[in-house]
């Protein structure tokens, strides 16, 4: 055997002298976990205990009684649905499938549980000895001692086994970082709640009072699993398959040093880490800090940390785990790289420090027991923003950004001369602002943010003589706005519609005016398209604005119209509106003495008052368009044979997806009614079309009509055709018999002529002939038919 595997074997029978210790569970898991009044496993069972999934050879008679061999799962429990079957009474086996919760010996209805189903469980803690802290998912320098404290369910069902001499066991599993796993148990001290366990505990059953973690107990650097299970075999077949894995990890005893990040940003914490032996005071000291104190870091005074008056140095005191956390602030500390130092009994020329003796400059400490650094750079802050490029004066700009370090920032505008002071950042060190852009003249702003300043004021002048952490610039533009109608021509009673685009408004003003313009006398409850004037606002959404109005009612006037799409300049107001008014438009209130006025006088009151005043920024756009009274035509159908497909056409100025209905008015048979609705291709006419299928059509003339369902309705008339015959084929060897046609005989004038040749007499006319005769009668038939219409 190799020295290596010499030392392999030593190791592992170093843990197995650990790992095969035997946990006994006796009455102390009574006083622990009292769930069951039963008092032992061989006990028989009383109405209202306990058992659990897996046990064996339960005496469950006096519950049954004579009468009974089934368990049912009590209605509208958790165990409702279940059933336990008993072949014998007196050695009852719980299926380890059984549904936990509360049975009844009668029925799924009866009320009483006469025995309660349970899943045995058993639970573990993991403590650094002498304390309460876990070790689960933390680090532990090894030789650390541990406590294992162990809380199965079902204690109280071996209170009586010492006594009896038969000891209930838990397997307490270890699994090291190489992959190899080890198994123990260990008697218990009957008068504690934890379970101790040491590196000789199967001599002699003597319970020790320590796991030993360290290297002669075997133990190896790495991350190390505990997990603890019921044993079968001594706790009447209770087998306990938890999932729940205790993990922690075992390293080095050497004194160390870690930085989360080596480099960090001007403001931002060094987050520092020591890890050495428990509950020990190691010396911390910063060195590489420039002469300046105001541009050096500074150690924070926090729990388990005492600092220096000058905060370069400082005491610290691992925890129960071995180890500290120190934050280290930069906030005035100068761009550079620092070594922080971490000291094991340091000493200077007087001798050793302690955390009573005080503290030394790095630079007078002449030895140490252990010692450790790590370096970390301070690098200038950095701030990124999110903001868009250009906005429309009037709108709201979210000012975002982050940074790499600090805990707040200002915002500074100065061409707005607007601060925001103090604006804190979330977790993720991100910043957010809102920034009112009213009132301000178009051109570019730049936008500088200062991280963790110290001026206290609002005003931006105030600022110069700082230097910033981030800038950036915004280009704020004047406000736009378009606007188109969807139609020229708009049937009566059906809607106008605008649509178009408005950037800097939440809103945008519309304007209709009638032909006859606003009656006199009329007032602000008069307003509507009846009376010739109507005003209204509609809402911009994503910089679309788009508005249906119905253009009908009583006394509604049809004929020219002019549409007016309005938008305020960036003040949020119009040139001659009260200056008192707080946002909106009141058009009534503001453009007085409209009734009595004509179509173009209103249309003049209004841009007077707006775009035509001098310096207005307000925009306006003008639209005309035609009201006029509902129609639908349809153009001429052309003529077609049965079985060809009929294509109906038309004109209508009613409104887009108005439903068209085309059906038979007249004719010899009535044809498929076909629908179809308006589509506008341009803005001066909406045209429908449709087909309909002719296969069963009779020949002849029919009238068809066009109706849009509101009493709007054409006629047009169309021939249909016989459908052409197909000739028949001549079959294969067949001859077809010609007629055969007897001549007329032709009677000679008497003249005293010679005798004249004869003339030869013209045969009848063929099939051609015939057919070609029966069309031209046709034609004339349908000429002489329309001109009687």
């Amino acid at each position: 055997m190799n020295t290596k595997e010499k030392e392999k074997s030593k190791r592992g029978k170093a843990i197995i002298g650990i790992a095969m210790a035997a946990i006994m569970l006796a009455s102390v898991f009574a006083a622990m976990v009292p769930i069951s009044a039963r008092d032992s496993v061989t006990s028989a069972i009383e109405q209202g205990d306990v058992v659990y999934r897996g046990e064996h050879g339960l005496d469950v008679s006096a519950v049954l009684g004579a009468t009974s061999d089934t368990f049912y799962g009590i209605a509208d429990s958790t165990a409702d649905g279940g059933r336990l079957t008993v072949a014998d009474a007196t050695s009852f086996n719980v299926p380890t499938t059984a549904k936990v919760g509360p049975y009844n010996k009668t029925s799924r209805e009866g009320k009483t549980a006469d025995i309660i189903v349970e899943e045995p469980e058993v639970t573990a803690k993991v403590y650094i000895e002498g304390t309460t802290d876990s070790v689960v998912g933390k680090s532990i320098p090894v030789g650390t001692n541990l406590t294992i404290r162990v809380e199965p369910n079902f204690g109280g069902i071996l209170s009586d086994a010492a006594a009896n001499g038969s000891w209930g066991k838990v397997e307490i599993k270890l699994d090291e970082p190489g992959g190899g796993e080890y198994e123990y148990v260990e008697k218990i001290n009957a008068s504690a709640q934890e379970i101790k366990v040491g590196p000789t505990a199967t001599k002699n059953d003597v319970v020790w009072d320590r796991l030993d973690t360290s290297y002669d107990a075997g133990w190896e650097k790495g991350t190390w699993k505990v997990k603890i299970v019921a044993d079968k075999d001594t706790c009447n077949e209770l087998g306990t398959p938890s999932d729940d894995v205790y993990e922690f990890t075992v390293r080095s005893e050497e004194l160390s040093i870690e930085a989360e990040a080596d480099e960090v940003g001007k403001g931002e914490d060094m987050i520092i880490t020591v890890n050495g032996n428990p509950k020990t005071y190691y010396y911390l000291g910063i060195t590489g800090v420039g002469p300046k104190k105001a541009e050096q870091p500074a150690i924070k005074d926090i729990a388990d940390v005492t600092v220096s008056p000058c905060k370069l140095y400082a005491w610290i005191e691992t925890g129960s785990d071995g180890t500290v956390g120190v934050r280290i602030g930069t906030k005035g500390a100068d761009e550079r790289t620092y070594t922080i130092n971490v000291y094991d009994k340091p000493e200077n020329a007087s001798g050793f420090l302690t955390e009573i003796t005080g503290f030394a400059p790095d630079s007078k400490i002449v030895d140490s027991a252990d010692d450790d650094d790590v370096d970390v750079k301070v690098v200038e802050a950095e701030v990124t923003f999110d903001i868009p490029a250009s906005t429309v004066i009037g709108e709201e700009v979210t000012i975002k950004g982050a940074i790499s370090a600090g805990d707040k920032v200002d915002i500074v505008i100065e061409d707005a001369n607007t601060v925001f002071d103090d604006v804190s950042v979330d977790e993720n060190d991100e910043f957010e602002e809102d920034w009112d852009t009213s009132g301000l003249t178009r051109g570019s702003y730049t936008i500088d943010v200062y991280i963790d300043c110290d001026v206290d004021t609002e005003e931006a002048e105030n600022y110069e003589d700082k230097d910033e952490d981030g800038s950036t610039s915004i280009r704020l533009l004047t406000g736009e706005l378009t606007a188109k109608q969807l139609r020229n021509v708009v049937a009566e009673d059906d809607d106008y519609t605008i649509e178009g685009t408005a950037t800097g408004v939440d809103d945008v003003d519309i304007i209709l005016i009638g032909p006859k313009g606003f009656p006199p006398g009329a007032d602000e409850d008069d307003l509507g398209v009846e009376n010739g004037l109507e005003i209204l606002s509609t809402s911009v959404t994503d910089d679309e604005i788009s508005e249906d109005i119905e253009m009908g009612g009583a006394g509604f006037d049809t004929g020219r119209w002019i549409a007016l799409v309005l938008s305020p300049g960036r003040d949020g107001k119009y040139e001659t509106q009260d200056r008192a008014e707080a946002g909106g438009l009141k058009l009534v209130d503001s453009f007085l003495g409209l009734d009595g006025k004509n179509q173009d006088q209103i249309l003049a009151i209004i841009q007077d008052m707006t775009i035509d005043v001098a310096g207005s920024d307000d925009l306006l756009v003008p639209l005309t368009f035609k009201v006029e009274s509902g129609y639908v035509e349809l153009n001429p159908v052309e003529t077609v044979g049965a079985g060809e497909p009929l294509n109906i056409s038309g004109v209508t100025n009613r409104e887009p997806g108005t439903r068209i209905t085309i059906s038979t008015f007249a004719g010899p048979t009535e044809l498929p009614t076909a629908f179809t609705e308006v589509e506008w291709t341009t803005t001066d006419e909406g045209v429908f079309t449709a087909t309909i299928d002719t296969t069963d059509a009779v020949p002849g003339t029919y009238t068809l009509e066009a109706d849009d369902g509101d009493g709007n309705t054409d006629t047009a008339t169309v021939e249909i055709l016989t459908a052409e015959a197909t000739p028949t084929p001549t079959p294969t060897g067949e001859v077809t018999p010609t007629p055969v046609v007897t001549p007329t005989p032709t009677v000679p004038p008497v003249t005293p002529t010679p005798t004249p040749t004869p003339t030869p007499t013209p045969e009848p006319p063929g099939f051609e002939a015939v057919f070609a005769i029966a069309g031209l009668l046709a034609v004339a038939y349908l000429v002489l038919r329309k001109r009687r219409k």
